[in-house]
């Protein structure tokens, strides 16, 4: 007698049923892996927003800072070196428009074109201590203390902000004169796209800003006339500091289309004077397509000097 088999359930699974358990399996595997990547990126693009955010801040202090100590005299200097002259002082804080710097040049020496048209501050102020490390009172934009100079004008300590290319990355730089008076200059803020300087102007001495002017401005108002109402050095003139950056994150996290227009002194600057101002408005589009879909933040601060900008 031969038996009998039944096939049941337990005999395996027709065609049509595997076919329809492959296809829900892929499709839970793609969305898993669509929920990954999105969390992926938004984790990456919240990190990346949180450094743009810290970087932003630090470069704010650090130029504040050093802006506060602009035309600063020693009055502790017991005689170690007379105050400067107002009248007889070169500018204790300058600037230039669109240009960028070389390491190791002197001061302003032989400028570049800016980055994204970027513009040169730079701030002198007198040291403390005797040479050449100083008491550690008074210290540049490197971190490096200044001693109190020998010639209390020539001798002044420098403190210089540009943006510069290193390795492709813009980066906002400091530089600064060595004890044995070489120059040097090292990074201090990586992925400043743009830097952007505007000069509070006091001409009849009130102590308050009249008009903010890039330092091209500046320098027209120098070959003006007395009779016009500028001085022999208008650089003298200023009471406040406008600055303003354009931050970019490290990578491309950006979903959205690259299309923003970032004015770094607001709309009303940008029609009026962001054609003779390079880089005082930057357009996505323009820039160079790897880094369009980098993260951008514009932080900006407006600072009144402390010392009479004569420095004395």
């Amino acid at each position: 007698m031969k038996a009998k088999f039944r096939c049941t359930r337990r005999c395996g699974f027709t065609l049509v049923e595997l076919m329809v358990a492959t296809a829900l399996g892929m499709l839970i595997a793609l969305v898993a892996t669509a929920v990954m990547l999105s969390t992926r990126q938004a984790f990456a693009a919240n990190d990346d927003y949180a450094e743009l955010e810290e970087n932003g801040r630090f470069a704010l202090q650090m130029i504040g800072r050093a802006i506060r100590q602009a035309a600063f005299d020693n009055w502790d200097g017991g005689g170690g070196a007379a105050l400067i002259a107002g009248s007889d002082a070169s500018p204790a804080i300058f600037g230039l428009d669109d240009r960028s710097l070389k390491s190791n040049s002197p001061a302003l020496d032989r400028p570049t074109t800016g980055v994204n048209g970027s513009d040169v501050l730079a701030i002198r102020f007198v040291g403390s201590g005797p040479a050449p490390g100083g008491d550690g009172t008074v210290f540049n934009c490197a971190g490096f203390a200044v001693p109190q100079p020998e010639d209390p004008d020539a001798g002044r300590g420098w403190s210089i902000f540009y943006v510069a290319l290193s390795d492709g990355e813009p980066e906002l730089r400091c530089k600064y004169a060595n004890a044995d008076g070489n120059w040097n200059s090292v990074g201090m803020v990586r992925g400043v796209e743009t830097f952007q300087v505007l000069y509070g102007l006091d001409p009849d001495g009130d102590g308050k800003p009249n008009r903010y002017v890039p330092a091209g401005e500046i320098e027209r108002l120098a070959d003006a006339t007395p009779a016009a109402g500028v001085g022999a050095n208008p650089w003298k003139q200023v009471v406040a500091v406008k600055f303003a950056m354009l931050m970019r994150g490290s990578s491309g996290n950006r979903a959205d289309a690259p299309d923003n227009r970032y004015d770094l002194f607001g709309p009303a600057y940008a029609r009026s004077a962001g054609a003779s101002d390079p880089g005082s408005s930057i357009s996505e589009p323009e820039l160079p397509q790897a880094s369009r879909h980098r993260l951008r933040k514009t932080v900006s601060a407006t600072v009144m000097l402390r010392n009479a900008a004569g420095g004395g």
